[in-house]
Order: structure tokens, then sequence, then C-alpha cells
């Protein structure tokens, strides 16, 4: 009985994701957070399944949690949107490498997955008997969904919408020299390095390596340092996707855990913090009005009924908005199912469409400058993702409860209190 309520409320009543954190490894880059290891995206409190990140990442999710707006939260407020870029850009290159010929495909060796802690050992590398191991021990390219530990499950064809399909980095190989910590990223002969450039794709693999993976590169990702060394090393061997497969992993590792919670926790806030804060203002006033009514209706002798029922519908109005406004929404926008525009948004250019171009912090200064009056009833529009407006009722509705209940508290302690004689 009791376990079937609590299943009941928790299906009823929304909670927000917690706010995550990442965590610091021992040189000072960036790891999972601490939950992320026993919690899945799949079943993280606040997420519904229907707005799993799967779904955001392969195009099926509508504004405002599309891909798009979970880039831009990335590069505006989490800083990361390099993870993004380059699992976007691994999952493509995983479905053009497989798409190959095979007698093509047989000039780069897949690589035994090892952890980055073996790095320096001698067995690290491809091996030699690569074609008698198991399909995944060769390397198979992990389907879309991102998970690549499970063996067991068939790769899928990757289909991104063409607006945000992953392609190349921009940054020309040749802008940068191939130089890593003093040590040149050239193969240590000329035979391998003969072997190296025969293999499909590598000056794409190189400029992935300028891009993603050096030291002070335009976008690079805070890999751990083994790991990041272990991976310019394998690439420089070959050029199959299981030698992005561990940086790939670790970078969907943050979105998961981190970037993808903050994000949806980020995105049910329909309102931007100027219209939130006067939310504020008039939840509170309205409470305030509600009481003073009361005392007034009080102190005047009026009827109990008649001075309960006046004082009501103020502390309803004042305790719904206020119960809204602490999930940092407005509850005229829920009620229209709409949402206020992120500030990056009213200045977007059409180079930020492009999910691999810059994400500059120019609409900062420009946002900054606006009157607050203008801020508070900024442009808006509308939630076009279904389950995203049915999480978006629920909250609605939650604070409308919250709102009923106070009200009648409160009319129910007016009612009781005696008038003056």
């Amino acid at each position: 009985m009791i376990g079937g309520l609590q299943d009941l409320f928790t299906k009823s009543f929304y909670r927000r994701p917690n706010l995550q954190t990442y965590n610091k490894d021992s040189d000072g880059r960036t790891t999972k957070s601490s939950s992320s290891d026993t919690t899945s995206n799949h079943s993280r409190p606040g997420i519904p399944s229907e707005l799993e990140l799967d779904r955001v990442l392969s195009g099926k999710s509508c504004p405002p949690v599309h891909i798009k707006d979970l880039a831009g939260y990335m590069a505006h407020v989490d800083f990361t949107v390099e993870n993004l870029q380059f699992w976007l850009f691994y999952q493509d290159y995983c479905k053009r490498f497989d798409d190959l010929p095979e007698h093509v495909k047989a000039l780069s060796p897949a690589i035994l997955r090892q952890s980055s802690a073996d790095f320096n050992t001698p067995s690290y590398g491809v091996h030699p008997d690569h074609e008698k191991l198991p399909a995944w021990e060769r390397g198979a390219i992990p389907n879309s969904s991102g998970n690549a530990t499970r063996p067991d499950t068939p790769r899928t064809p990757i289909t991104p919408a063409p607006v945000y399909s992953a392609r190349t980095p921009t940054m020309p190989y040749e802008e940068k020299a191939a130089i890593h910590e003093g040590r040149n990223l050239s193969m240590d002969s000329t035979e391998t390095a003969t072997e190296a450039a025969r293999q499909p794709m590598r000056a794409e693999i190189e400029t992935c390596i300028q891009t993603y993976l050096l030291r002070g590169s335009p976008q690079e990702l805070n890999l751990p340092y083994k790991l990041q060394r272990q991976t310019v090393y394998t690439l420089q061997q070959t050029t199959h996707p299981s030698a992005l497969r561990e940086a790939a992993d670790h970078c969907y590792g943050l979105l998961s855990s981190c970037a993808y919670p903050n994000f949806i926790r980020y995105s049910v806030c329909n309102a931007n913090s100027a219209r939130t804060a006067f939310a504020r203002v008039v939840g509170a006033v309205s409470i305030l009005a509600a009481i003073a009514l009361a005392v007034g209706l009080i102190l005047g002798d009026v009827r109990r009924k008649w001075r309960a029922l006046a004082a009501f519908p103020l502390m309803f109005l004042g305790v719904t908005t206020a119960v809204a406004a602490y999930n940092g929404s407005c509850i005229i926008l829920q009620g229209t199912q709409r949402v206020q525009y992120r500030p990056w948004d009213l200045f977007a250019d059409s180079e930020e469409a492009d999910l691999f171009g810059k994400f500059e912090q120019y609409w900062e200064a420009k946002y900054k400058s606006r009157n607050l009056i203008r801020k508070i009833f900024d442009r808006q529009r509308w939630v076009e993702d279904p389950s995203f407006r049915r999480l978006l009722d629920r909250l609605l509705w939650q604070a409308v409860l919250a709102g009923a209940l106070g009200g009648v508290v409160f009319f129910l302690i007016i009612y009781w209190i005696p008038g003056l004689d």
C-alpha cells in the first residue's frame, strides 16, 4: 500500500535533476561526476525516458531540447561544447569508415581495448592476429547509442538530421605544426610513415589530432593526460575508429553524467533570470497582500466566511506563482506552453547554426545593455517537443496544487480566527 502510494507520488510529481559537478584528476583534468558510475542516463532522476540523451543526439527531439539547444548550453553555460562536437564527429567517422571497401579498411587495423594506465607497456598497439579475434575485440564499430561497452548490441546506421550532421573539423592541418610537448608527431621511420600515409582518412585523423587532442589546440578535449597521450599514439599507428573509442567514451560519459542532466535542469526553467525574479516578487507581494487583507477584514469585524473567501484568491495566486518561480519558471509561460529565448539565441548568427561553428560570447555585453523591462518581457517561442510539453504541464499542475493547498490552509486559519465583538 505504502509502496504503491510512493510510486504514484513519484510518477505524478516532477523534480528537476540535481546539479552535477565535474571532478578533477591529479593532473587537473576533467573526469566524470561522482554519480556517473552508479546511475545511467536512462534512469537518472529528473530525466524521463522520452528525453534521454541518445534521443537528443539522434535528432529525435525538438526545441527547446533540440541538439542545437544542447550545443548552445554547452558552449555558453557549461563551456564543454567540444565534447559534443567530438562525439558527433566520432559517430559520423565510424559510419563513413564502415562504408569503405573491405580492402581499404584492411589498411587500418583495429586496436585492442587497453587501459590508459598500460600505455607504456610493449604490448600496447595493434594486435598482429586481430583478424582472428572476435568481432568486438577487433574493434567493431559501436552503435549509435554511444554505449561502446556492450559487444552483444548490433551496430545500427547513424542517421542524423542534415542540419547538424557531423563533419570534418575545419582547422587545416597545415596551419599548425604537428608538435606535441617537443615531440614530432610524424612516424619514427620512413617505412612506417609510408604505411600510415596509405591508410584511409589519414588527413582527416591528423586534422582531428590538431583540433581536439593536442595541448593548446582550438577545441582541446579535457581528457586525462594518459588517455590523451594514448589516443595520439594509437592514431599514429592506425586510422581505425577503435583508436578514438576510449576518448569518445570519455566524452560521452561527461555528456551523460554532467552536461546533459544540467541541460535538462536548465531547460525546465522557461524564463530568464529577470522574469523569474519578477515572478518571485509578484508571488511574495500577493501573499503579503492576502495576509494584510485578512487582518483588515478581521479588525473590521467582517463575517468569517466572507473574509476567508476574500483573501483566498490572493493567497492562491501568490503560492502558485512562488512555487513556479522556485523552479525557475513563470506560471503564465507554463500555461501558454512557451519559453523565453536564451540570451545567446537572441543574438545568434548564421555561423552558430552549424554545430561545428564558433560559439562566441559577444552576446553578453549586448544582453547586459538591455533594460530590465525588456528582459522581463523578452521574446518567446513555442515548446515544440511533446515530451517536454508534458513535463512542463506536470510542473504547472504541481504549482497549481500547491497554491490550492496553501489557499485552503489559509482559508481555514482565517475562518477560525474570531472577530472583534
